[in-house]
């Protein structure tokens, strides 16, 4: 039960796949009106029990933000909500290495709803591996490098009401 809250975040050496906030822990948090900029891997990953909201999440060397766990443990009931994701893969990582905006593994009941995702390299949104019960609503996810949003090898998700346009 973790809350980081009206922070700049930045210029952290994590490594790719791990977090400047975030993961390693991760659970029951609350990443509340931050800037995370300038950090080498990823720039939030949260676990279960956590909402990510009105933060500005940008220039980070693989990608914005994410979820994931270990194979077969899940992660539970997680939100993220009106935050701004962009120009993140400075560091030009393969795209289909897990780079761009988002990416999101082993979730359960994921909602991302409200976000502006924009100028990433590589997908804006993106669910890969084992997610089920995803809800994707009123997001804008424009001028990505890769898809707006996808949704891969996971199943049942509502994808409604969002502006997808210039990937």
């Amino acid at each position: 039960s973790v809350t980081i809250q009206n922070l700049v975040i930045e210029k952290f050496a994590s490594p790719v796949m791990m977090g400047a906030v975030g993961s390693t822990g991760g659970e029951s948090w609350l990443v509340e009106g931050n800037e995370v900029r300038l950090n080498h891997g990823v720039g939030v990953f949260v676990r279960s029990e956590s909402i990510v909201k009105y933060n500005y999440i940008h220039h980070n060397g693989q990608m914005g933000v994410g979820t994931g766990t270990e194979e077969g443990l899940w992660v539970i009931n997680v939100l993220f909500e009106a935050n701004e994701i962009s120009y993140n893969n400075y560091a030009h990582v393969t795209p289909s290495c897990e780079a761009g905006g988002s990416k999101f593994t082993w979730a359960l009941n994921l909602q991302v709803i409200g976000n502006y995702v924009h100028h990433n390299l590589g997908p804006g949104l993106w669910t890969d591996g084992h997610n089920t019960d995803v809800l994707y609503e009123g997001n804008w996810s424009w001028w990505n490098q890769n898809e707006g949003i996808v949704h891969e090898i996971s199943h049942d998700v509502i994808i409604r009401n969002n502006d997808v346009r210039y990937n």
